[in-house]
């Protein structure tokens, strides 16, 4: 269990920089199922085969290695982690439906990688190879749920977790940590682990992280710092950073978040920390408000009970991973410079868990990344539009609107109305799955889908329009506004009509869209109905059910 078998494959990536593999798992001599022909029940026998003796041909089970027997375990471990946020174990330790969310897909994988455990070398058959985590061989460690997430009996720490933290270009977040070991949590190690979902990078890069988000722990008592991933600097290659050290009673620590360098105006993470400790405030951001976090509560190992190893009571629904990003332009990505710059582009934002619809997942919207000249195959490629009113007597900073499907589509892209005031003019688009109708003033309940200059005709650039998938049935509210810009006497604002009383404002066949509120920059203040006036492109799901 404690060494990485011959045949494992290792990392790093190509140029030595990017951690792989990110974490390992069992799967040497697995007994697995092995079915027979012609038999029913064989692989549901009471035999259980003794390792190393010969299996019996009537049943239906073999030793197996590889992958394909790996994967099932951190898979499983996966999904244990999942149905303990969505039953509503966190933060209490019990069952309560009304603290159940959906934890995010970087959430997820924080987690795993931060309960790694260290592995002792390489089994060679014969001798072993040393190894030391973050190595090409076993990454963050071995896969275990004992030290990932606090249980009943079986672990002595607590755990806190930050899901879908959004930080914006430049910003600090910070918490202080002070440690307390006891009787009830006698852990001498704190783990902190920050994960994000990067945007994709251009093949052959050579500085391939788009979006660098740096981790830091810095002890208060000297000021000495310590840093990601057994580094002794920032780490500005990966997309996961962990600081594991041990701590002794009394110890006191700040740990910091900080956006360093974004290709996009903001990015969203999830961050785990585990240990025995009290965390101090929530994670304040450097001359901004406070940003406070979906989930921080602190889960205590007394309080809890050991996690089902059956599967979920419910299978996954098929919503998006929360850590949803837009799609930029190849030209504008870095292929071998080893500096980012930055530059205005798509929020990747996330949707908070409540915010998720309790209807049936198959009738939910997803927002998904698209290439910037193809869709995905399930699409027939063929554009389709509806025109909403043509007639405007108001300029806004932004309006809301709701778009319902009559069939499986994808909102491609918008138009709007061609209006000079929008000269140079930065337009933001938000998303949400369900109606805007309540969130009108929410920033945490909407992704940002959409973030340039349209041309002199309104239209938005395209490559960059995250793709919004919605099943029929289903409806998506929008948010377009203006980005305000600080010491700009002139007044971009968008065109709409205040005084439509109907709705919907546009329909056809396969779409309706309904008008909605005037909302000030960003989600600042609800005004009365005004509604969208432009074009919604889409295209039909043939395939999608």
């Amino acid at each position: 269990m404690d060494h990485i078998a011959y045949f494992s494959s290792h990392g790093p990536t190509d140029g030595g920089k990017r951690i792989k593999p990110d974490i390992v798992a069992p799967g040497r001599t697995i007994l697995s199922a092995g079915s027979k022909p012609n038999m029913n029940g064989e692989c549901d026998g009471d035999t259980k085969p003794e390792l190393g003796k010969k299996i019996p041909e009537s049943v239906g089970l073999m030793y197996a290695e590889g992958t394909s027997m790996a994967t099932p375990v951190v898979a499983g471990t996966a999904a244990q982690i999942r149905q303990y946020f969505e039953e509503g174990f966190y933060p209490t330790g019990k069952s309560n439906r009304e603290d159940s969310f959906t934890p995010s897909g970087s959430l997820l994988k924080a987690i795993i990688l931060n309960g790694g455990k260290e592995m002792v070398g390489i089994d060679n058959v014969g001798y072993v190879t040393v190894s030391s985590p973050f190595d090409g061989a076993q990454g963050f460690g071995r896969v275990s749920l004992s030290d990932s997430l606090p249980i009943k009996g079986k672990t002595n720490f607590k755990a806190k977790v930050f899901d879908r933290q959004l930080i914006e270009e430049d910003q600090k977040q910070s918490i202080e940590i002070s440690v307390d070991i006891s009787e009830e949590c006698d852990s001498e190690l704190l783990s902190a682990t920050l994960v994000w979902m990067d945007l994709p990078s251009s093949p052959g890069c050579q500085q391939c992280l788009l979006n660098n988000i740096d981790l830091e722990l810095r002890r208060l008592s000297d000021e000495s710092i310590h840093f990601p991933n057994g580094l002794d600097k920032d780490d500005d290659s990966n997309n996961v950073e962990r600081v594991r050290i041990a701590v002794e009673d009394g110890d006191r620590f700040r740990l910091t978040v900080n956006a360093a360098n974004l290709i996009t105006a903001s990015q969203t993470y999830s961050l785990v920390v585990t240990g025995c400790f009290h965390i101090h405030g929530s994670l304040s951001v450097n001359d901004e408000p406070s940003l406070s976090p979906l989930r921080t509560s602190t889960i205590s190992p007394s309080s809890l009970s050991l996690i089902s190893s059956q599967a979920p009571s419910h299978p996954p629904s098929n919503l998006p991973s929360p850590s949803i990003h837009s799609t930029i332009k190849p030209s504008l990505l870095p292929s071998t410079s080893n500096k980012v710059s930055s530059f205005p582009s798509s929020n990747m934002s996330s949707l908070k868990p409540s915010s998720l619809p309790t209807a049936h997942p198959s009738l939910q919207p997803t927002i998904e990344s698209i290439k910037p000249t193809s869709f995905n195959n399930s699409f027939t490629g063929e554009e389709s539009h509806v025109k909403t009113l043509l007639d405007w007597d108001k300029y806004v900073t932004g309006m809301m609107f709701d778009v319902t499907a009559k069939t499986n589509l994808s909102v491609t892209s918008l138009q709007l109305m061609k209006n000079k005031r929008l000269s140079n003019a930065e337009i933001e688009i938000y998303a949400r799955q369900g109606s805007h109708v309540g969130f009108e003033t929410n920033l945490n309940e909407w992704v940002k889908i959409y973030s340039a200059a349209p041309d002199v005709n309104g239209n938005l650039t395209k490559s960059l329009f995250s793709l919004i998938t919605i099943s029929k049935g289903a409806t998506c509210g929008f948010y377009v506004t203006v980005r305000k810009v600080k010491n700009k006497k002139k007044k971009r604002k968008i065109k709409c009509n205040s005084k439509w009383d109907e709705s919907p404002i546009a329909f056809n066949g396969d779409i309706n869209v309904f008008a909605g509120p005037q909302i000030k920059y960003r989600f600042r203040k609800k005004g009365p109905i005004c509604a969208f006036v432009g074009k919604v492109f889409y295209t039909i799901n043939h395939n999608y059910e």
